[in-house]
Protein backbone atom coordinates (compact mmCIF):
# COMPACT_ATOMS: atom_id res chain seq x y z
CA UNK A 1 0.00 0.00 0.00
CA UNK A 2 2.91 2.39 1.17
CA UNK A 3 4.62 1.78 -2.73
CA UNK A 4 1.41 2.03 -4.19
CA UNK A 5 0.64 5.56 -2.95
CA UNK A 6 4.15 6.69 -3.18
CA UNK A 7 4.27 5.75 -6.83
CA UNK A 8 1.07 7.68 -7.15
CA UNK A 9 2.33 10.76 -5.59
CA UNK A 10 5.46 10.18 -7.87
CA UNK A 11 3.30 10.36 -11.26
CA UNK A 12 1.48 13.55 -9.78
CA UNK A 13 4.91 15.41 -9.41
CA UNK A 14 5.78 14.48 -12.77
CA UNK A 15 3.22 15.61 -14.16
CA UNK A 16 3.23 18.78 -12.47
CA UNK A 17 6.79 19.11 -13.96
CA UNK A 18 6.21 18.38 -16.93
CA UNK A 19 3.34 20.72 -17.39
CA UNK A 20 5.88 23.25 -17.32
CA UNK A 21 7.32 22.29 -20.34
CA UNK A 22 11.08 23.54 -19.96
CA UNK A 23 13.85 21.12 -20.80
CA UNK A 24 15.79 22.66 -17.77
CA UNK A 25 14.27 20.24 -15.17
CA UNK A 26 15.08 17.31 -17.13
CA UNK A 27 17.66 17.12 -15.54
CA UNK A 28 16.32 16.77 -12.55
CA UNK A 29 13.71 14.28 -13.39
CA UNK A 30 16.77 12.10 -15.04
CA UNK A 31 18.06 12.71 -10.98
CA UNK A 32 15.02 11.10 -9.76
CA UNK A 33 15.46 8.69 -12.15
CA UNK A 34 18.47 7.45 -10.78
CA UNK A 35 17.41 7.92 -7.26
CA UNK A 36 14.65 5.74 -7.99
CA UNK A 37 16.86 2.95 -9.11
CA UNK A 38 18.56 3.49 -5.98
CA UNK A 39 15.65 3.12 -3.79
CA UNK A 40 14.58 0.03 -5.58
CA UNK A 41 17.89 -1.72 -4.89
CA UNK A 42 18.15 -0.95 -1.02
CA UNK A 43 14.75 -1.91 -1.03
CA UNK A 44 15.15 -5.44 -2.58
CA UNK A 45 18.33 -6.08 -0.26
CA UNK A 46 16.10 -4.97 2.79
CA UNK A 47 16.98 -2.03 3.65
CA UNK A 48 13.75 -0.55 4.45
CA UNK A 49 14.97 2.35 6.81
CA UNK A 50 17.61 3.27 4.75
CA UNK A 51 14.56 3.12 1.53
CA UNK A 52 12.06 5.57 2.91
CA UNK A 53 15.19 8.26 3.36
CA UNK A 54 16.02 8.15 -0.31
CA UNK A 55 12.09 8.32 -0.81
CA UNK A 56 11.82 11.19 1.15
CA UNK A 57 14.71 12.37 -0.69
CA UNK A 58 13.36 12.45 -3.91
CA UNK A 59 9.72 14.06 -3.02
CA UNK A 60 11.45 16.72 -1.45
CA UNK A 61 13.55 17.16 -4.74
CA UNK A 62 10.54 17.08 -6.92
CA UNK A 63 9.26 19.64 -4.46
CA UNK A 64 12.10 22.03 -4.59
CA UNK A 65 11.81 21.55 -8.87
CA UNK A 66 8.53 22.93 -9.11
CA UNK A 67 8.61 25.41 -6.63
CA UNK A 68 11.22 26.49 -8.57
CA UNK A 69 9.58 26.21 -11.70
CA UNK A 70 6.26 28.31 -10.54
CA UNK A 71 8.74 31.16 -9.38
CA UNK A 72 10.21 30.90 -12.95
CA UNK A 73 7.11 31.06 -14.71
CA UNK A 74 5.57 33.98 -12.36
CA UNK A 75 8.98 35.98 -13.17
CA UNK A 76 8.13 35.46 -16.90
CA UNK A 77 4.59 36.16 -16.47
CA UNK A 78 5.76 39.31 -14.41
CA UNK A 79 8.17 40.65 -17.16
CA UNK A 80 5.04 39.60 -20.47
CA UNK A 81 3.15 42.15 -18.24
CA UNK A 82 5.59 44.66 -17.48
CA UNK A 83 5.92 44.69 -21.04
CA UNK A 84 2.33 45.04 -22.21
CA UNK A 85 2.27 47.65 -19.72
CA UNK A 86 4.31 49.81 -21.18
CA UNK A 87 3.13 49.79 -24.61
CA UNK A 88 -0.19 50.67 -22.79
CA UNK A 89 1.63 53.72 -21.18
CA UNK A 90 3.39 54.69 -24.23
CA UNK A 91 0.05 54.40 -26.70
CA UNK A 92 -2.08 56.14 -24.17
CA UNK A 93 1.09 58.96 -23.85
CA UNK A 94 0.58 59.51 -27.84
CA UNK A 95 -3.17 59.83 -27.49
CA UNK A 96 -3.27 61.83 -24.69
CA UNK A 97 -0.76 64.41 -25.72
CA UNK A 98 -2.68 64.49 -29.46
CA UNK A 99 -6.09 65.46 -27.20
CA UNK A 100 -4.14 67.88 -25.26
CA UNK A 101 -3.15 69.74 -28.15
CA UNK A 102 -6.75 69.74 -30.16
CA UNK A 103 -8.54 70.41 -26.96
CA UNK A 104 -6.50 73.73 -26.45
CA UNK A 105 -7.37 74.84 -29.93
CA UNK A 106 -11.25 74.03 -29.15
CA UNK A 107 -11.19 76.23 -26.32
CA UNK A 108 -9.72 78.90 -27.50
CA UNK A 109 -12.51 78.80 -30.10
CA UNK A 110 -15.15 78.31 -28.01
CA UNK A 111 -14.03 80.53 -25.41
CA UNK A 112 -14.02 83.62 -28.17
CA UNK A 113 -16.86 82.24 -29.11
CA UNK A 114 -18.64 83.15 -25.98
CA UNK A 115 -16.63 86.38 -25.92
CA UNK A 116 -18.38 87.63 -28.91
CA UNK A 117 -21.78 85.88 -27.61
CA UNK A 118 -21.41 88.54 -25.02
CA UNK A 119 -20.86 91.13 -26.68
CA UNK A 120 -24.20 91.16 -28.79
CA UNK A 121 -25.65 89.99 -25.52
CA UNK A 122 -24.45 92.72 -23.82
CA UNK A 123 -24.54 95.67 -26.55
CA UNK A 124 -27.14 97.90 -28.59
CA UNK A 125 -27.13 97.85 -31.93
CA UNK A 126 -25.83 101.63 -31.67
CA UNK A 127 -23.44 100.51 -29.72
CA UNK A 128 -21.94 97.82 -32.04
CA UNK A 129 -22.49 99.83 -34.72
CA UNK A 130 -20.29 102.82 -33.16
CA UNK A 131 -17.78 101.06 -32.34
CA UNK A 132 -16.90 97.69 -34.91
CA UNK A 133 -16.93 98.30 -38.70
CA UNK A 134 -18.77 95.39 -40.97
CA UNK A 135 -15.56 93.25 -41.17
CA UNK A 136 -15.61 92.98 -37.53
CA UNK A 137 -19.08 92.84 -36.77
CA UNK A 138 -18.51 89.68 -39.71
CA UNK A 139 -15.39 88.62 -37.61
CA UNK A 140 -17.91 88.23 -34.37
CA UNK A 141 -20.05 86.08 -36.22
CA UNK A 142 -17.64 83.89 -37.76
CA UNK A 143 -16.30 83.59 -34.04
CA UNK A 144 -19.83 82.54 -32.67
CA UNK A 145 -20.08 79.72 -35.79
CA UNK A 146 -16.38 78.78 -34.58
CA UNK A 147 -18.10 77.72 -31.04
CA UNK A 148 -20.15 74.83 -32.90
CA UNK A 149 -16.28 73.26 -32.79
CA UNK A 150 -16.53 69.67 -31.24
CA UNK A 151 -13.95 67.66 -29.05
CA UNK A 152 -13.71 64.28 -29.79
CA UNK A 153 -12.23 62.30 -27.50
CA UNK A 154 -9.13 59.14 -28.83
CA UNK A 155 -10.76 56.12 -27.04
CA UNK A 156 -8.95 53.47 -28.91
CA UNK A 157 -6.10 52.78 -27.06
CA UNK A 158 -8.89 52.56 -23.64
CA UNK A 159 -11.05 50.13 -25.58
CA UNK A 160 -7.81 48.29 -26.60
CA UNK A 161 -6.80 48.37 -22.50
CA UNK A 162 -10.31 47.25 -21.46
CA UNK A 163 -10.97 44.76 -24.11
CA UNK A 164 -7.73 42.65 -23.08
CA UNK A 165 -8.22 43.46 -19.39
CA UNK A 166 -5.34 45.64 -19.40
CA UNK A 167 -6.69 48.02 -16.57
CA UNK A 168 -5.50 45.11 -13.97
CA UNK A 169 -2.10 45.23 -15.26
CA UNK A 170 -1.66 48.85 -15.16
CA UNK A 171 -0.14 49.36 -11.48
CA UNK A 172 -1.13 52.62 -11.27
CA UNK A 173 -3.69 52.82 -9.23
CA UNK A 174 -3.93 56.87 -9.52
CA UNK A 175 -3.73 56.54 -12.78
CA UNK A 176 -6.48 53.49 -13.59
CA UNK A 177 -8.69 55.52 -11.73
CA UNK A 178 -8.08 58.81 -13.44
CA UNK A 179 -9.07 57.19 -16.45
CA UNK A 180 -12.07 56.09 -15.69
CA UNK A 181 -13.08 58.92 -14.21
CA UNK A 182 -12.05 60.94 -17.86
CA UNK A 183 -12.96 58.33 -20.14
CA UNK A 184 -16.31 56.93 -18.63
CA UNK A 185 -17.58 59.79 -16.85
CA UNK A 186 -16.45 63.72 -18.10
CA UNK A 187 -15.97 62.96 -21.88
CA UNK A 188 -19.50 61.17 -21.58
CA UNK A 189 -21.25 64.67 -19.42
CA UNK A 190 -19.07 66.81 -22.32
CA UNK A 191 -20.53 64.52 -25.52
CA UNK A 192 -24.15 65.00 -24.04
CA UNK A 193 -23.82 68.92 -23.78
CA UNK A 194 -22.22 68.25 -27.19
CA UNK A 195 -24.78 66.97 -28.95
CA UNK A 196 -27.46 69.63 -27.38
CA UNK A 197 -25.09 72.55 -29.04
CA UNK A 198 -24.74 70.80 -32.27
CA UNK A 199 -28.25 70.46 -32.72
CA UNK A 200 -28.88 74.33 -31.43
CA UNK A 201 -26.54 75.41 -33.89
CA UNK A 202 -27.44 73.17 -36.90
CA UNK A 203 -30.92 74.12 -36.75
CA UNK A 204 -31.23 77.60 -35.36
CA UNK A 205 -28.28 79.36 -34.63
CA UNK A 206 -26.75 78.81 -38.18
CA UNK A 207 -30.05 78.72 -40.39
CA UNK A 208 -30.61 82.27 -38.86
CA UNK A 209 -27.21 83.41 -40.05
CA UNK A 210 -27.34 82.53 -43.34
CA UNK A 211 -31.50 83.46 -43.82
CA UNK A 212 -32.05 86.81 -41.59
CA UNK A 213 -28.24 88.27 -41.86
CA UNK A 214 -26.68 86.86 -45.52
CA UNK A 215 -23.71 85.47 -43.70
CA UNK A 216 -22.52 82.38 -45.17
CA UNK A 217 -19.27 80.28 -44.00
CA UNK A 218 -18.38 77.63 -46.78
CA UNK A 219 -16.78 74.07 -46.82
CA UNK A 220 -13.07 75.72 -46.64
CA UNK A 221 -14.50 77.88 -43.71
CA UNK A 222 -14.17 81.43 -45.64
CA UNK A 223 -16.76 83.63 -45.12
CA UNK A 224 -18.22 86.73 -46.85
CA UNK A 225 -19.27 89.88 -44.87
CA UNK A 226 -22.42 90.75 -43.54
CA UNK A 227 -25.45 92.03 -45.19
CA UNK A 228 -25.63 95.43 -42.91
CA UNK A 229 -28.93 96.20 -43.71
CA UNK A 230 -30.25 92.34 -42.87
CA UNK A 231 -27.88 92.69 -39.83
CA UNK A 232 -29.76 95.61 -38.23
CA UNK A 233 -32.94 94.53 -39.22
CA UNK A 234 -32.69 91.21 -37.10
CA UNK A 235 -30.03 92.13 -34.72
CA UNK A 236 -32.67 91.52 -31.76
CA UNK A 237 -33.45 88.08 -33.04
CA UNK A 238 -29.57 88.11 -33.07
CA UNK A 239 -29.21 88.66 -29.38
CA UNK A 240 -31.89 86.35 -28.44
CA UNK A 241 -30.25 83.58 -31.04
CA UNK A 242 -27.01 84.46 -28.66
CA UNK A 243 -28.83 83.57 -25.51
CA UNK A 244 -29.85 80.72 -26.44
CA UNK A 245 -26.65 79.26 -27.06
CA UNK A 246 -24.99 81.28 -24.27
CA UNK A 247 -25.64 79.32 -21.49
CA UNK A 248 -24.74 75.23 -23.57
CA UNK A 249 -21.23 77.40 -24.55
CA UNK A 250 -20.43 77.78 -20.96
CA UNK A 251 -21.40 74.17 -20.18
CA UNK A 252 -19.24 72.69 -22.55
CA UNK A 253 -16.27 75.16 -22.00
CA UNK A 254 -15.87 74.44 -18.71
CA UNK A 255 -17.12 70.52 -19.33
CA UNK A 256 -13.89 70.59 -21.79
CA UNK A 257 -11.57 72.40 -19.48
CA UNK A 258 -11.92 69.84 -16.84
CA UNK A 259 -11.49 67.36 -19.66
CA UNK A 260 -8.01 68.85 -20.22
CA UNK A 261 -7.26 68.91 -16.58
CA UNK A 262 -7.51 65.41 -16.56
CA UNK A 263 -5.14 64.86 -19.84
CA UNK A 264 -2.79 66.50 -18.52
CA UNK A 265 -2.53 65.24 -14.99
CA UNK A 266 -2.32 61.45 -16.89
CA UNK A 267 0.14 62.83 -18.92
CA UNK A 268 2.09 63.77 -16.08
CA UNK A 269 1.75 60.73 -13.90
CA UNK A 270 2.28 58.55 -17.41
CA UNK A 271 5.56 60.02 -17.88
CA UNK A 272 6.32 59.15 -13.96
CA UNK A 273 5.55 55.64 -14.99
CA UNK A 274 7.84 55.13 -18.44
CA UNK A 275 11.00 56.42 -16.13
CA UNK A 276 10.65 53.67 -13.77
Amino acid sequence: MKRASLRHTQWALCFIITNQQDSRFLGKWNMIKFFRNIRQDLLSKGKTGKYFKYAIGEIILVVIGILIALQINNWNENRKEAIVEREFYENLLASLTTDSLELAKIIRLQNQSLVDQNRFINSNLLEIKSSSDIEEISKSLYNIYDGAYSFFPKYGTYNAILSNKGIDILKSKKIKSSLIELYDYQCKKYENIDAIIDQQYSFDFVPFQQRKLGFFVNSNFDYNTVNMSLFEDNYEELVLQCQNINTLSIHSLNALRGIQKSVDELIALIRIELKK
